[in-house]
């Protein structure tokens, strides 16, 4: 008689998992909605002139991301946290896909409220 361990059976769907999370890219973040009211309070404590950007990417788990940005020197720099510093660059984390709506932090929240975090629209 073939006898089951339950408590192995399931390693394999934990396993396959924790590999999609990893190669999702926010392993360790929270959800980029959420992340991005953090990152751009960093700017904020700054005293430089900050929003948020809603972008539509290409991605197998979601259609948009949210990426905060700063202005420095005269010119708009996007924020990309990594394991909580906050790193300058030229370019979006993601490459954008389509659409790419600008919000100050207050419009944003209010994004948010509606519900309507990915595109922007009602």
């Amino acid at each position: 008689m073939l006898k089951i361990n339950r408590f192995h059976s399931g390693l394999p769907y934990i396993s396959i998992l924790l590999t999609i999370l990893l190669i999702s890219g926010c392993a360790d973040k929270l959800v980029c909605r959420h992340q991005v009211l953090e990152t751009a309070s960093m700017g904020v404590e700054k005293h430089l002139e900050t929003r948020i950007s809603i972008y539509k990417v290409s991605h197998p788990l979601w259609d948009a991301h949210a990426q905060a940005q700063v202005k420095v020197d005269g010119e708009w720099k996007w924020m990309d946290d990594w394991f909580g510093y906050v790193i300058l660059g030229d370019e979006p984390a993601l490459t954008p896909t389509g659409y790419m709506l600008f919000y100050s932090i207050p419009e944003y929240l209010e994004v948010l409220r509606q519900g309507s975090y990915r595109t922007g629209e009602k």
